[in-house]
């Protein structure tokens, strides 16, 4: 996981009431998971604010990771991220071999995060 994300979730956590390790990264105000109609409602405004104008979903969101992970990172490494449990399954998104690790993770963010 890229140093960046990692603070930011550490971030998250500690400004947030509910901090057991079986809570929630991210959940309602009393604490439950977070509905999919309420997490759909915020991607489509998330995606207006940023200037979307096409339709969008959520899903898109798990390709556009593998693509972005791909651009370096092998398929094993790619099944790895997305959780597949076969690395063909990630070869849409790559045909090469190896193992993941911290620095290939922060050249990722750089990449996604125009660093």
């Amino acid at each position: 996981m890229p140093a960046e994300l990692w603070q930011a979730l550490n971030d998250h956590r500690e400004r947030s009431a509910y901090t057991a390790p079986t809570d929630f990264v991210f959940a309602t105000v009393t604490g439950r998971p977070i509905g999919g109609s309420n997490m759909l409602k915020w991607f489509k405004k998330a995606a207006k604010d940023a200037g979307i104008t096409s339709r969008v979903w959520i899903h898109q969101l798990r390709h556009t990771a593998g693509t972005r992970a791909a651009d370096g990172l092998s398929s094993l490494e790619v099944s790895a991220i997305l959780g597949h449990s076969q690395a063909t399954t990630s070869e849409r998104y790559v045909h090469l071999a190896g193992g993941v690790d911290q620095e290939r993770a922060e050249r990722i963010a750089a990449r996604t995060l125009g660093r």
